[in-house]
C-alpha cells in the first residue's frame, strides 16, 4: 500500500506502507491530533478573552438605564375641621410634604417626615425647645442627580422645618437614596478643626446637632446630623459642599461658616481632604455675592471673628 503522507513537494509519497503511513511519516497522525487540539484551544481562548468580552460590552451599552425622578407635593393642609373653634400655630396645619422616588414611571417609594431634635442645646434654647419634644412636618426639596457617575440618577432630599418659632431655625437635614429608593447615606458630622477650639455655639447652628427624623408611613426613625448649608457642586464630578455655622453669635449677627467638600463614593459620603473653608456671612447662607458675605482665608482672622461675635451662652444670661 502507498503511502498516504504528502511531501514538502505537495506531492504524494512514493514510499510503501504496511498501514497508512510508511515508517518516515509513521508520527503523523500525532502531528494532526495535535494541530487540532491546538487549533482549538487557540480558538477557545481568543473566543472566551476577547470576542465575549466584546459582545458583553455592547449589549451592556445598549442597555437602556433606568429614569429615575423625585416628586415633592408641598402645602398640604390638615383637615380643617379640626381646627374649627381653635387658634392653632400655622405650622400644625400642614403635613409634611409629600416625596414619592419614581423608576421608569412607576412608584418605588414614598415618603412623609417628622423632624425632632435630640441635643441638649436644643432644649436649653427656648425658641428651639418644641423641636426637641415635638414632631415638625419638614419641608423637602428633591434634587435628581448622579452623583457616582454610573449614569443612573440618585436622589438628594434637602429637609427642613415649618417655622415652629419666631422664625427659620435654620437646620436641614439631607438624605441620599439610590435608584433602587433604599437610603444609602445622610449628612455626616462636622470634622473637628483643632485651632479653633469651638465649644459653646449659636442656638440655631446646627454645629455637632442631631435630630431624627420619622418616616410617617413606615414609623422609621432616621437619626441625622443637622446641618446649616447643603450645596451641589456640578462640574467633572458631582460634589457636595455642607456648611456649619461655628460661631456663638446672635439670630442677626453675621456668620462664620465652615464649609466641607465630599464625593459620593460606594454609597458613602468621602470627604475631600484639605477642602475646608470658612465663610462670613450676613443672611444665614453661603453666595460669592459679595453682599452676602466673603470667604476667609486666614486661621488667624476666623479666630479674630469668633472671638468678635461671641455672646454668653443664653444659658448664662438667665442665670
Amino acid at each position: 500500500m502507498r503511502c498516504l503522507a504528502i511531501t514538502r513537494k505537495l506531492s504524494r509519497c512514493k514510499n510503501s506502507a504496511r498501514h497508512l503511513f510508511c515508517r518516515k511519516h509513521v508520527r503523523w497522525p500525532y502531528y494532526f491530533i495535535t494541530s487540532i487540539v491546538t487549533a482549538v484551544g487557540a480558538y477557545l481562548a481568543v473566543f472566551q478573552g476577547v470576542v465575549i468580552p466584546i459582545f458583553r460590552s455592547l449589549n451592556t451599552s445598549c442597555i437602556v438605564k433606568p429614569i429615575v425622578t423625585a416628586h415633592v407635593e408641598k402645602d398640604r393642609l390638615v383637615s380643617p375641621s379640626i381646627f374649627e373653634g381653635k387658634e392653632e400655630m400655622d405650622w400644625k396645619k400642614f403635613k409634611p410634604d409629600f416625596i414619592t422616588i419614581n423608576r421608569n414611571n412607576q412608584i418605588l417609594k414614598s415618603f412623609e417626615f417628622f423632624s425632632s431634635g435630640k441635643s441638649n442645646a436644643l432644649a436649653d434654647y427656648p425658641l428651639t425647645a418644641f423641636l426637641s419634644v415635638g414632631q415638625i412636618p419638614t419641608i423637602v426639596y428633591a434634587t435628581e442627580i448622579d452623583m457616582n457617575g454610573d449614569g443612573i440618577n440618585e436622589i438628594i432630599l434637602e429637609l427642613s422645618h415649618r417655622e415652629y418659632g419666631f422664625h427659620d431655625d435654620k437646620m436641614r437635614a439631607m438624605l441620599i437614596y439610590d435608584s433602587n429608593g433604599q437610603l444609602v447615606c445622610s449628612a455626616p458630622s462636622p470634622p473637628v478643626i483643632p485651632e479653633l477650639h469651638i465649644s459653646e455655639v449659636c442656638p440655631y447652628s446646627a454645629y455637632d446637632k442631631i435630630g431624627v427624623l420619622k418616616e410617617n408611613i413606615s414609623s422609621v426613625n432616621i437619626p441625622v446630623h443637622f446641618v446649616n448649608y447643603i450645596n451641589i457642586i456640578s462640574d467633572k464630578e458631582n460634589i457636595l459642599e455642607l456648611g456649619w455655622v461655628i460661631d456663638n453669635g446672635c439670630y442677626a449677627c453675621n456668620h462664620i461658616f465652615q464649609i466641607e467638600r465630599y464625593k459620593y463614593s460606594n454609597d458613602q459620603l468621602k470627604r475631600i481632604p484639605n477642602s475646608t473653608k470658612y465663610f462670613n456671612s450676613k443672611y444665614w447662607d453661603v453666595d460669592n455675592n459679595p453682599e452676602w458675605g466673603y470667604y476667609v482665608h486666614d486661621i488667624n482672622l476666623v479666630k479674630k471673628l469668633l472671638i468678635e461675635y461671641e455672646i454668653p451662652p443664653f444659658k448664662d444670661l438667665i442665670d
